[in-house]
C-alpha cells in the first residue's frame, strides 16, 4: 500500500492509499505490541523512523543531478533491491511518502524531542494537498 501511494498521481488518491497504508500499519500494531509486547512498540517507531531516515537519504543521493542522477524509477528499482530487505523496503516508503506529502518534514523529525516516522507519516496525511 506504500508504494500504490507513491505511484499515484493524483493528491487525492496519494493520501487516500497513504491512509490506508498507515491503517494497516497501526493495525498491525496494535495486535501485536500488546501486554508484555507493548514496550517494542516504541522501539519499533524509532527504528523506523532510523531506518526510513537513512534509506531516504540513500535514495536522495541516486536521485540527485549532483549525486548519482538517477532517474526516480530507476533509483527505485535499484535502492529496493526488489523489496527484500522488509524493514528498509518499508522505511523508504514512508519517508518517500512523508518527503512527497510534506517537504518541511526534516526540521520535525530532528527537532528535539525528534519526531517519529509515525506521527510525520500522520501529520503528511492529514494535511491538506499543495495548490
Amino acid at each position: 500500500r506504500l508504494y500504490e501511494a507513491l505511484a499515484a498521481a493524483d493528491p487525492t488518491l496519494q493520501r487516500g492509499a497513504a491512509r490506508s497504508a498507515w491503517g494497516m500499519m497501526e493495525s498491525r500494531r496494535l495486535q501485536w505490541f500488546v501486554g508484555l509486547d507493548a514496550e517494542f512498540k516504541e522501539i519499533e517507531s524509532a527504528f523506523l523512523t532510523m531506518e526510513g531516515v537513512g534509506q531516504w537519504a540513500g535514495f536522495a543521493w541516486l536521485v540527485h543531478p549532483r549525486g548519482g542522477g538517477l532517474e526516480y524509477e530507476e533509483a527505485l528499482d535499484a535502492w529496493r533491491r526488489g523489496g527484500r530487505k522488509w524493514s528498509q523496503d518499508e522505511g523508504l516508503a514512508v519517508f518517500l511518502l512523508i518527503d512527497r506529502l510534506d517537504p518541511t518534514w526534516v526540521e520535525r523529525a530532528f527537532s528535539d524531542p525528534p519526531t517519529f516516522a509515525g506521527q510525520l507519516l500522520s501529520r503528511a496525511i492529514a494535511a491538506p494537498a499543495p495548490g
